[in-house]
């Protein structure tokens, strides 16, 4: 609980920054919580999942953005590097 009430500090921080405006809100709040949980001295495996939700929820909202076309060339994208084939 100490690691989400730092994490929502560095975000009321942030909005005092006019240059974090431009950025998704999504993102502020996934680096707030990545500085958070370095700060507190969580375990690594704590961090790479953190970072693994932030990069599929990434991922996710650029193929909703995407139309069907473009939907299928970026999943065989995913899949070459994924698969490496």
């Amino acid at each position: 609980m100490e690691t989400l009430t730092l994490a929502r500090y560095i975000l009321e921080m942030s909005l005092m920054e006019y240059d974090i405006i431009e950025e998704r809100d999504s993102l502020v709040a996934a680096a707030a919580l990545l500085l958070a949980i370095k700060m507190k001295g969580q375990p690594e495996w704590v961090i790479n999942i953190t970072i693994l939700y932030v990069f599929f929820r990434h991922l996710m909202l650029k193929f909703d953005s995407l139309n069907r076309p473009k939907r299928l060339r970026f999943i065989l994208a995913i899949k070459k590097r994924i698969f490496c084939h």
